[in-house]
């Protein structure tokens, strides 16, 4: 994919054919066709270039200094600076803000404001996964959003409707190509197609806090996410799983994977006392769970980085199985460095959604749930297994 140029990319290219024409000119002492050929392009670049000067350069000092060096070769001038275009620009299921700018080689994908990679595969704007107005970039389900005025936009369809000819509303012509809508002569990009395009998605709010929600014990997790505008104002959002674990071994009778319910081989002769031989059963027993942990925390650490911004990680525990877990949180902090991790020491995977929202709200780790006025209160710890 070719990266958009800039205005000034446009002019320094127009002022190196100028100058090259120039000299061409200069070696046509004689009058003939070929030179007149020459001097009519030169005339032509010397037209484009003062276009583009008048539309993209408004200080006349600025201006003065970028005809020197375009038609005469002087040191480049220092300004003006541009935004490099997006051909992308949204929110993904998250709330993260994503953006991807063309480079030569590909695409750079930026998800809140930090760089994720680079030469990102192509995409497809029209490729949805559901709604007419998601995309799929980088492994994300995406909405796109526009930063130009509603005056800017209304110009822009103005232009769309008029005449072939007809002047281009330059007065928005920067902020129409910094949010990637048009080109530096004013032709619409492919973003400016989508954003022309009936209905437009209204903006989103960006600013969201994120919330991570283990629950767990020693046979199951369970893994929620939670998106609130404020971490201290009641919320109509709820919890949604996102993931769920089984320990099967934990589960399985003990004769199911180990030879025998109990140790029963015993050793020894008719003279020489016989005893019980261990067959390392607490020892696998305690391995298996910190394995089942170390699988659970991955999984969460997984989740919580969709949020390069942070997030809020809660693992709610049965209180044996959170002291397995809490060394391996420990070794995970490079993983979770963004994040806010915080512990409560309670199993709740008996509980449904709503029930451990509103445990985890009394325990000052959620935002507490928002309820409709015409909903009835309902008790809080009295409906916990409903």
């Amino acid at each position: 994919m070719d990266k958009p140029l800039l205005p000034t990319d446009i002019l320094r290219a127009l002022g190196r054919e100028y100058r090259h024409l120039a000299k061409e000119h200069e070696r046509k002492r004689q009058s003939g066709a070929t030179r007149r050929r020459v001097g009519a392009d030169m005339a032509r670049a010397s037209d484009r270039i003062e276009r583009l000067l008048s539309h993209w350069v408004s200080e006349p000092d600025l201006q003065a200094a970028w005809r020197d060096h375009l038609y005469h070769g002087a040191p480049e001038p220092d300004g003006p600076y541009f935004t490099p275009p997006p051909s992308f620009r949204g929110l993904d299921e998250t709330g993260a803000a994503i953006l991807l700018r063309p480079e030569p080689d590909g695409e750079t994908l930026y998800v809140g404001g930090a760089l994720l990679s680079r030469g990102i595969a192509p995409w497809e704007v029209e490729a949805t996964t559901g709604e007419e107005d998601e995309v799929r970039i980088g492994g994300r389900v995406c909405r796109e959003v526009f930063d130009a005025s509603e005056e800017a936009v209304a110009a822009l369809r103005a232009l769309r409707a008029a005449p072939a000819g007809a002047e281009p509303p330059w007065q928005y012509a920067r902020e129409l190509f910094e949010d990637g809508l048009i080109d530096a002569e004013f032709s619409l990009t492919p973003r400016g197609r989508r954003r022309l395009r009936e209905p437009v998605s209204p903006k989103i709010e960006l600013e969201r806090h994120h919330y991570c929600v283990v629950v767990a014990d020693a046979g199951d997790a369970r893994i929620y996410t939670l998106d609130a505008p404020d971490p201290h104002e009641p919320t109509m959002q709820r919890l949604i799983q996102v993931a769920e674990l089984s320990h099967a071994e934990q589960r399985a009778r003990e004769g199911e994977f180990l030879s025998e319910d109990r140790p029963s081989v015993r050793r020894g002769g008719p003279s020489v006392p016989r005893h019980g031989v261990s067959d390392r059963r607490e020892e696998h027993r305690s391995e298996s769970e910190r394995r089942f942990a170390a699988s659970v925390l991955d999984e969460a650490a997984r989740i919580a980085e969709r949020y390069p911004a942070g997030c809020r990680m809660i693992v709610a525990a049965e209180p044996a199985f959170l002291g397995v877990l809490r060394p391996l949180l420990k070794r995970r902090h490079q993983r979770l460095r963004h994040h806010d991790v915080r512990e409560l020491a309670r199993n709740l995977t008996p509980f449904k959604g709503p029930a451990i929202h509103d445990a985890l709200a009394d325990a000052g780790m959620l935002p507490p749930r928002g309820r409709h006025p015409l909903w009835a209160p309902r008790g809080s710890w009295g409906d916990l297994r409903e």
